[in-house]
Parts: structure tokens; C-alpha cells; sequence
């Protein structure tokens, strides 16, 4: 959840009705809680839906298999021949 721990807070701090959550393994049944929390807390805040959802390493594998075309592969994660 962020170096500082404050990730999910930071999230649901910015100006959106809608905040996901996605991670490329298991997302823990407490950041889900958290998440509920959090959203919770920011509709009674601003009287306004707000909308959440989290994206585990199953969806996010099946996402990224569904539209492999629309990723791209960043110059960091590239790998390089030798």
C-alpha cells in the first residue's frame, strides 16, 4: 500500500467518483475493507455516489491477455538481449 502505508488514502483524497484498485497478485481482504471505509467516508463527505472496485492478478492477467495490444512495454521493463 505505498511506501508510507497512506496509498488508499491518498487514492480516495483526489478529485474522482469512481477509484480502482488493482495489483498483479492477491489484493488482501483488508484493503478491500479499507477501500469500503474509505469510500464510504467520502460520499457522506461530499453527499455525492462514489464508486470502487478492486482489480486482482486473475483480472488483471485476464485484462491484460484481452487487450495485450493496447499495453505497451515501458523502456525500463524492456528486457535486453546480450
Amino acid at each position: 500500500m505505498g511506501k508510507n502505508g497512506d496509498q488508499a488514502q491518498r487514492l480516495f483524497a483526489s478529485p474522482a467518483d469512481v477509484f480502482i484498485i488493482q495489483h498483479w497478485r492477491e489484493i488482501d481482504e483488508s484493503v478491500v475493507a479499507l477501500a469500503q471505509l474509505l469510500a464510504s467516508a467520502r460520499a457522506y463527505q461530499t453527499n455525492q455516489p462514489v464508486w470502487y472496485g478492486t482489480i486482482d492478478g486473475k483480472d488483471s492477467r485476464r485484462i491484460y491477455e484481452a487487450y495485450s495490444d493496447c499495453f505497451s512495454i515501458s523502456p525500463k521493463r524492456r528486457k535486453t538481449k546480450k
